[in-house]
């Protein structure tokens, strides 16, 4: 309940953090950068006969603009090019601005941008050089020196801003990527899973009307056949009664399911024979015809009680085979098919189909796309089942289940 203000909370606060500590980090460079400067000015001061108080004035300028410095460090994504420019022109004057500066550079420099990162560096080489002439400190070293310590202090930055700029760039082209290509993989799982749904309640759909016409067959010879025995009848009737009561079974889940969006090819629609399992046949001699061999192994009890099973049942077993030929047919070209059903009423249906891999095929990609597999796992999960997929010392097995009510 009190989630969404907590996570609102450490939000805000993680945003604070990531130029808090920053802006914290130039300030302490700031004040080591200070204290070392007028530490070593007082010493040669003192050398020379005189003392800190004779340059005071120059402390204090030096004080007052760097905690400048550090305050408009913050600033610079708003304004960059104007911040980074005030920044730099203040270490002219203050040791306690130049980690300020030199942060401030790098910052511009992650823009990438040929002129700004000119005219900063033109800046900068002019404040080290105005630094250089007004500094305290008598400093005997050559000039060329002070020339290459200035071109190493201003091409450090640039070169490490332009790296860190480079990087991000990159880091975020790729999150883009990955992000486009998790969305389009969402799409096409959601497309196949809402496909899988349609076909199943275009099927539902059919045994639906099936139930329907049964209904309407039977209740019109109850209604002109007067020379119905009440024993006929009363047959008549209960044939009329389950076809209403599986029909509206039926209904409710072809409700349920034609909720969603999908509208598949017509094409693709499997419409099985909602006799019998002996729908199946036709889809082993096709298998047979195209270089697979297919054997069904089919347990006494299922075969005893092949009538028993219900339509939307019997239509899944037949999806799922399908698909699981047709797979062996893509990947292992050639190879033989087994398929066997089990179960019993009142415990649940079990398919598994089985067939080598071949050394050219891929085992653990058994699908070109895997949506076959993720509709029929779909369709599966809906009935109260589930599919699995495996490999087992060089053969690929599927087995799904659903529950036989008996």
């Amino acid at each position: 309940m009190h989630s969404t203000p907590l996570n609102s909370r450490s939000g805000v606060l993680a945003r604070l953090w990531g130029p808090t500590w920053r802006t914290a980090l130039v300030a302490i460079l700031g004040i080591i950068i200070f204290a070392v400067f007028w530490g070593v000015t007082d010493e040669e001061l003192q050398a020379a006969g005189g003392s800190l108080d004779d340059v005071a004035p120059l402390v204090l300028i030096d004080l007052v603009l760097g905690v400048a410095a550090v305050v408009l460090y913050p600033l610079r994504h708003r304004w960059p090019m104007l911040v980074v420019s005030l920044i730099v022109a203040l270490s002219t004057l203050s040791a306690f601005a130049g980690p300020a500066a030199l942060f401030a550079v790098v910052s511009l420099a992650t823009r990438r941008r040929t002129v700004e990162i000119t005219v900063i560096s033109c800046l900068l080489l002019f404040s080290l050089y105005v630094n250089t002439l007004i500094n305290p400190i008598d400093d005997s070293e050559p000039l060329w020196l002070l020339a290459v310590a200035a071109g190493v202090v201003v091409v450090i930055p640039i070169l490490l801003g332009m790296y860190i700029g480079a990087r991000r760039q990159s880091l975020q082209a790729l999150q883009e990527r990955a992000e486009q290509l998790q969305r389009e993989q969402d799409a096409r799982l959601e497309t196949a899973r809402l496909g899988e749904r349609s076909r199943i309640a275009r099927d539902m759909h059919d045994s639906l009307a099936h139930r329907l016409s049964l209904v309407s067959l039977h209740a019109g010879a109850l209604e002109y056949r007067t020379d119905l025995s009440p024993e006929e009848a009363r047959n008549t009737a209960s044939v009329v009664r389950e076809n209403a009561r599986l029909a509206a079974s039926h209904l409710r889940e072809v409700l349920g399911l034609l909720r969603e969006p999908a509208h598949p090819d017509e094409s693709s629609i499997v419409r099985p024979d909602p006799s019998a399992l002996e729908s199946i046949n036709p889809l082993l001699a096709d298998s047979r015809d195209a270089g697979n061999p297919a054997t069904l192994d089919m347990t006494s009890t299922v075969a005893n009680h092949i009538e028993e099973l219900p339509t939307t049942l019997r239509q899944h077993a037949n999806r799922i085979i399908q698909e699981g030929l047709t797979n062996a047919r893509k990947h292992a070209p050639g190879s033989a098919v087994t398929v066997r059903i089990d179960g019993a009423p009142g415990q649940r249906l079990m398919l598994s189909l089985s067939n080598p891999i071949l050394a050219a095929s891929h085992p653990t990609e058994p699908a070109s796309s895997g949506f076959g597999l993720m509709g029929l796992r779909e369709r599966a999960r809906i009935a109260g089942g589930d599919l699995r997929t495996d490999v087992v010392e060089g053969t690929f097995v599927m087995d799904a289940w659903f529950p036989w009510k008996a």
